[in-house]
């Protein structure tokens, strides 16, 4: 786009100098909120120390998280997180974005002032733009992530629950028992429905709980046998358990299936690549003989 002259240059810095006067100026008065960020993992929150400016901006203009992207966002949350912490977490990841967003196009601006550059200038906009977006597709890929392994944890976990139910143990101690034997998230979300369960929470909404985080269709089916088990009893709650553990096993096993297929596929691409490799290392030197 070309060079920006001194009238670019100067505009691009006043924008860049504004725009951290803002941030600074709303990031102090936001320290308020440092209570709301004090407990994120710094490994996975390395810059949890910016989010005051965006916890303090939505707070100012009375940001009311009811748009449609707000509640896909917080469905999402209630999946990771569970439904008691879903809206903290909804409003971190949207301080989060802000957050960020603003001091990437800060410094890309000043670089775009520094090598007197118009493209770095628009690019600045759109790194802002895109920084934002790896946050949202962040959480997607989390999530998507969730649902592979839950799926595929859930033959086993369902296979050891049978066992044990069809034993005579207790739906609540079978339920115990299976979620620590494992260490996949599946296990773990059974581990902490189990945990409510001890601190007073009653099974039904637990289980309820249990069920949205996961989101899996067979999970749905299961937690409503359950459900009924604890009003009907055993009868007819380990034949269900061990029709649905087969059919879940179906179910990996085509997954698996479609994974090698997709592997499959991703392959031919080096494959051709060798090949054609080696057609040039043997046709080259025909060629020069026959040039000769």
């Amino acid at each position: 786009m070309g060079k920006m002259g001194a009238s670019g240059i100067g505009a691009a810095a006043f924008l860049a100098t504004v725009l951290t006067f803002l941030f600074v100026a709303v990031w102090l008065k936001g320290r308020r909120f440092s209570f709301l960020i004090d407990n994120l993992d710094y490994r996975k929150h390395p810059f949890k120390d910016l989010y005051l400016f965006g916890l303090e901006a939505l707070d100012m203009i009375r940001y009311g998280y009811s748009s449609l992207y707000d509640r896909k966002i917080e469905r999402c949350m209630k999946k990771i997180h569970g439904e008691q912490y879903a809206e903290y977490y909804r409003r971190i990841a949207m301080a989060q974005k802000i957050s960020v967003s603003l001091p990437v196009c800060v410094l890309l601006l000043v670089i775009s002032t520094v090598i007197n550059d118009w493209l770095m200038f628009v690019f600045s906009f759109i790194a802002a733009g895109g920084t934002a977006y790896y946050f949202d597709r962040a959480i997607y890929d989390v999530i998507s992530r969730r649902g592979e392994s839950i799926s595929r944890e859930i033959p086993e976990v369902l296979t050891e629950l049978t066992l044990l139910v069809n034993a005579g143990m207790v739906l609540r101690d079978a339920w115990r028992k299976t979620a620590g034997s494992g260490d996949g998230v599946l296990h773990a979300e059974m581990l902490r429905t189990a945990e409510r369960i001890d601190n007073g929470v009653p099974e039904f909404e637990a289980y309820r709980e249990f069920a949205e985080r996961c989101g899996d269709q067979y999970i749905d089916k299961i937690i409503s046998a359950m459900m009924q088990n604890l009003t009907k009893g055993n009868r007819e709650l380990v034949e269900f358990l061990r029709i649905t553990a087969s059919e879940c096993w179906s179910r990996r096993k085509q997954a698996v299936l479609r994974k090698g297929e997709e592997a499959s596929t991703k392959l031919l691409l080096p494959i051709g690549l060798m090949f054609l490799g080696i057609l040039l290392m043997i046709m080259l030197p025909i060629m020069g003989n026959i040039a000769f």
